[in-house]
């Protein structure tokens, strides 16, 4: 059934697709269609195409659960039904989750779903190690800790874009929940893959950012607030040379504000932006050294006029500074 979805994403035979997905999940259908739409514009989102299964084990009465390796180094858990004489991809229905549970390890908090106990372990370990490669990058004193919070299902989790795969939230000292929508086992299966680890420093970085100054990620550009966590959780980029090299980068304008919230806005566009934002943040660090970062952040708390912070941080306007990039990421990748 695997590699029927895949040959049929690959065919664009949208009849053949969604026999094998469960449409009567509204969610997770309406996230599947738009995978299936993604790889019609020539983007393969993660996991569309991955056909070999590691592992396989029931999970309660009507669920066959697949551990699918989706690239050399990412494995996915899938769940399935009996539609007729077939199986089909699905998703566990919200009262089929069991019940909310919260594991404390080493002081800190992983809040889950039953259906996840098993993994619960490895997460928790992950979590762990996300606050010890946090604390080079706090503050001298945070005002809060945080804990963790994991989705099991695109139905469970919270209205969200189907791209996104975490959230943190921001100045809100009373929920100290770092949100994740996605986990991704090494083929091990004892532990996260490094794709989820970087997830887990992302979100853990975005965190970080708010204890600096509260709700600076609502004065900072857009390109600053999501390329930092990005770059220094060495999330994997692949496309970025792609991209620069076709000449089409944003203008700042757009890299300053962030892909538009919108209905009109393909959805790969975001993770492009994200590459640039990432590319940005290198050359920052690479010209004017980690400081600069900081120094950002700061400007950025006193005004949002770029004409006045980025002189201030960088001693250039930020048109040179995004044309200097731009050469700089053209020269390495071109």
């Amino acid at each position: 059934m695997l590699q029927k979805k895949a040959d049929a994403i690959r065919r664009q035979d949208l009849a053949a697709f969604q026999s094998t997905i469960d449409v009567s999940r509204a969610a997770f259908r309406r996230c599947w269609q738009e995978a299936f739409d993604e790889a019609g514009r020539g983007s393969v989102p993660f996991g569309t195409l991955g056909t070999k299964i590691l592992k396989i084990e029931p999970y309660l009465d009507s669920y066959v659960r697949a551990y699918v390796q989706d690239d050399a180094a990412s494995v996915s858990r899938r769940y399935f039904r009996r539609s007729g004489a077939t199986w089909i991809l699905t998703e566990p229905r919200d009262e089929e989750l069991g019940d909310e549970r919260v594991k404390s390890v080493d002081g800190l908090d992983v809040a889950y779903w039953a259906i996840d106990e098993d993994i619960s372990g490895a997460i928790a370990s992950e979590g762990t190690a996300t606050r010890t490669f946090l604390e080079q990058y706090e503050p001298a004193s945070t005002r809060r800790g945080f804990a963790l919070r994991i989705y099991p299902t695109r139905a469970a989790t919270p209205p969200q874009a189907c791209r996104s795969i975490g959230l943190s939230l921001i100045n809100i000292p009373n929920d100290p929940y770092i949100r994740i929508f996605a986990v991704w086992l090494a083929p091990s299966l004892d532990a996260v893959s490094d794709d989820t680890r970087a997830l887990f420093r992302h979100e853990g970085l975005h965190w970080v950012q708010d204890q600096f100054i509260p709700g600076i990620a609502v004065r900072m550009d857009w390109w600053l607030v999501e390329g930092w966590p990005d770059y220094i959780a060495n999330a994997a980029r692949p496309g970025t040379g792609n991209l620069i090299c076709s000449g089409k980068a944003p203008p700042l304008s757009e890299l300053r504000r962030g892909a538009l919230d919108d209905p009109s806005t393909l959805p790969e566009l975001t993770s492009q932006y994200y590459s640039y934002a990432h590319s940005m943040v290198e050359y920052l660090y690479s010209r004017f050294g980690a400081g600069s970062y900081w120094a950002f952040m700061t400007a950025f708390k006193t005004s949002m006029d770029p004409d006045t912070v980025y002189p201030q941080v960088v001693h250039e306007s930020a048109d040179r500074f995004y044309a200097d990039w731009l050469s700089w990421a053209k020269t390495k990748y071109c």
